[in-house]
């Protein structure tokens, strides 16, 4: 194909001939399929393969409204390109994403591109637009499909063996729904195995290990179980639960203690100390805990003895006695939900990967403003550097540290045997004037992860093994913010004002590869210009800028708002904006200076001359 008819569908791009004409041989020597492309998917390709040399190994979306002499004359077709490392189900994964939005597909090719010895998957789909498809409808549509598709596009060993677990799965499901038939009336069997029924959520919610090292009568009894605990709650007979089940796990027996309760005052903290406390040196299997819409608790441990053998009657019922005098304890410190999101939503993944490659896994997690907690699961050689991490994070000046809690250990069987892992939470708190100086805008939270990571590191034998569960993220920010910089230093603007005004915004945005470093600059510019006119005198400065993050997105209206600190101020701008839909806000504080970033739309469009007049003096007024 020609260069000069694919040309036209990048001439909006910092790409020159020559780089077109490198990738578009890319495309001809590396797929068979090549020769059946149009112009504009040939273009998108390039694209994609533009963004693949950005940011390698990644997943890339693009979208794009189908030439004119293919759509529609009114709300034309999209093409979606999506390039990702290949993997099995690449293909149905996007297509079942399209579907699910309630999109038809006009057609759609999937394939293999051969780059060097690479393979990348290859997916472009037409999509349908219904006639009575408002405009915004398609934005929010298309902007919904293309997260998505950027998501499930990205290559792990779970996609991979998906359809394999599925049908596993299936058949376990298929099994315990059997088993609960024979225990149950008509009305509860429609109401446990219905489409948002407690067995249904059992199954979703649970790993594959969970569901295949236990008996299938083990689980029916769990979920029934649980139904009937909620029922008696839910209908006011009681407002705290409590059961103990044997579950066969493997070729052992093991104690599974479920609570769930309405009380605000128990929480999965205070029942594990509880447990520590009664059954010493347990050996903990696996736990779970979650609410439900109506504000229910519910907590499940599946533990063994000190001797690694079921608990006995008259523990359990000292256990049982002892949860149930937890809500009239006074709790001193109360409840920490950051741990406990922690716990539910970071800490299995972090086990699940330990386990599989044996490399120690850790996350950092912002518990409060200047206190922060490091959370690691390792098994084998790699536990027992509890407090070597303590030690290396006090070293730093700025940085104290503790582990006032014992770590945890989970036990499993893998390939046949025991397999032990510990985890351990790590408590540091900040003091930022030592670390960055007095001045707040070197302050920088970036940073505070950065010497966390680089501190434990430093630990001979386990530093230099340990992966950071968020890093990929936060080397995306820091290039995006070396761009940033460099188009900034073009303007004399000072690096270290840049800094703090970039960090303001969100991932979504910093992260996104659509959205441009010069979109980007161009918010930051504007925060930095509304700061400059508030120096020059003004009591509040104010600056209106229409935007659009990338060329499939809606224009938007940004409004940076500078002034002097003032609780009553800061109120009347909040009140101000609600009369217009206000996307998103971003925030920065130098010393007594407050900036502000609006993402702002009326009936999602950019605001009119006149909202922007009559704003600005609602703004001007609060002076």
């Amino acid at each position: 194909m020609k260069l000069a008819q694919i040309f036209p569908y990048l001439s909006h791009l910092s790409l020159t001939p020559r780089q077109i004409a490198g990738f578009n041989r890319m495309i001809t020597r590396g797929t068979a399929y090549a020769g059946r492309l149009t112009a504009q998917e040939r273009a998108i390709l390039i694209r994609l393969l533009r963004e693949e040399d950005v940011l390698p190994g990644m997943s890339h979306v693009i979208t794009e409204k189908v030439s004119a002499e293919k759509g529609h004359t009114d709300l034309p077709s999209l093409l979606f390109g999506v390039l990702a490392p290949d993997w099995a189900g690449l293909a149905d994964a996007c297509l079942g994403t399209v579907h699910e939005a309630g999109l038809n597909i006009a057609y759609t090719h999937g394939f293999i591109l051969r780059r060097n010895r690479e393979k990348l998957g290859v997916v472009l789909m037409e999509v349908e637009l219904p006639p009575h498809l408002t405009q915004k409808a398609l934005d929010i549509a298309r902007a919904k499909i293309q997260e998505r598709l950027s998501i499930i596009a990205s290559e792990d060993a779970a996609k991979r063996t998906l359809q394999r677990q599925e049908a596993r799965r299936l058949y376990a499901f298929t099994t315990v729904t059997d088993l609960l038939r024979g225990k149950l009336s008509a009305d509860d069997l429609k109401e446990i195995m219905g489409d948002s029924g407690e067995a249904l959520k059992f199954f979703m919610s649970r790993h594959e290990s969970y569901i295949n090292q236990r008996t299938l009568g083990s689980i029916a009894d769990q979920i029934l179980g649980n139904y009937v605990m909620k029922k008696n709650i839910r209908s006011g007979h009681s407002s705290l639960e409590i059961s103990f089940q044997q579950v066969t796990y493997n070729s052992k027996t093991l104690t599974g203690v479920t609570v769930i309760t309405k009380e605000q005052s128990i929480t999965f903290e205070r029942l594990m100390r509880l447990i520590n406390e009664l059954v010493s040196q347990n050996h903990r299997y696996d736990d779970y805990a979650y609410f439900t819409a109506d504000k229910l608790s519910v907590f499940h441990v599946e533990m063994t003895n000190q001797q690694d053998q079921p608990i006995i009657p008259d523990l359990q019922d000292k256990l049982a006695e002892a949860i149930r005098v937890i809500p009239s304890q006074k709790e001193t410190l109360g409840p920490t939900p950051g741990v406990e999101l922690i716990r539910r939503k970071i800490v299995p993944l972090m086990i699940d990967e330990e386990k599989d490659i044996k490399i120690p896994q850790g996350y950092i997690h912002p518990h409060a403003p200047d206190h922060f907690k490091a959370i690691i699961v390792a098994s084998g050689n790699d536990k027992g550097f509890g407090l070597e991490v303590v030690g290396a994070l006090t070293s730093v000046p700025g940085f104290s540290a503790a582990m006032p809690d014992k770590p945890n250990i989970m036990t499993n069987i893998q390939n046949g045997k025991e397999h032990q892992q510990e985890i351990s939470i790590i408590d540091i708190w900040i003091d930022r004037r030592t670390l960055f100086g007095i001045k707040r805008e070197n302050w920088n939270d970036e940073e505070i992860y950065n010497r966390i990571e680089q501190a434990i590191k430093t630990i001979p034998g386990f530093g230099p093994k340990l992966r950071i569960f968020d890093r990929t993220s936060r080397a995306l920010r820091q290039m995006r913010l070396k761009a940033v910089s460099e188009l900034a230093e073009k303007l004399n603007i000072p690096g270290d004002q840049i800094k703090s005004l970039f960090y303001s915004i969100g991932d979504r945005c910093l992260l996104n590869p659509e959205i441009t470093n010069d979109a980007i600059f161009a918010q930051v510019k504007l925060e930095y210009q509304a700061h400059n006119r508030l120096l020059s005198g003004r009591p509040i400065s104010v600056i209106f800028e229409e935007m659009k993050l990338t060329d499939n997105d809606p224009s938007f209206t940004a409004l940076a708002v500078a002034f002097r600190y003032n609780q009553d101020r800061l109120k009347g701008i909040f009140e101000a904006v609600k009369k217009y839909q206000a996307n998103s806000v971003c925030r920065t504080d130098f010393e007594d200076i407050t900036l502000l970033l609006f993402n702002l739309s009326s009936g999602s469009a950019p605001l009119k001359t006149a909202e922007i007049a009559d704003l600005t003096s609602v703004l001007e007024g609060l002076a």
